[in-house]
């Protein structure tokens, strides 16, 4: 089993560092600091795109390139858990469209990130394609 250390610094207020080894993330509030669930979305994508590029290397899949933008919508009342989470893949250049959307497909179902917010939310997954 893997153990993930990160470490955070907080001010006394909603501002602090998300710090690994020489890298750091600004957390809190305001434009040069990420909110929450910025860094979830941020995990999920990542984690997501990961498991996408083992799969498409396993079928010797080619692509340019990947973009994602995921969106969604927190519960009103307590506890705030996500209600649903969109996420939009935009893949560029791919040489076989049909292979590349089962990878996505199966990326979703194997992303640990992806399917432990697929017990609290209802998840969507969207693949585009361009040229």
């Amino acid at each position: 089993m893997n153990n993930i250390i990160m470490k955070l610094n907080f001010k006394d207020t909603f501002r602090g560092q998300l710090n690994k080894e020489n890298h750091s993330i600004e957390i809190g509030k305001g434009q040069d600091a990420m909110a929450p669930y910025e860094l979830l979305y941020g995990a999920l994508g990542s984690c997501l795109h990961a498991t996408f590029m083992s799969i498409a290397e396993k079928k010797k899949i080619n692509f340019e390139s990947v973009d994602y933008e995921i969106t969604g919508q927190k519960r009103e009342k307590p506890p705030t858990t996500l209600e649903y989470v969109n996420v939009s893949m935009t893949i560029k250049g791919g040489s076989d469209q049909e292979k590349l959307k089962k990878s996505a497909q199966m990326a979703a179902k194997f992303c640990s990130i992806y399917e432990t917010l697929s017990q609290v939310a209802d998840m969507n997954l969207e693949v585009n394609f361009e040229a």
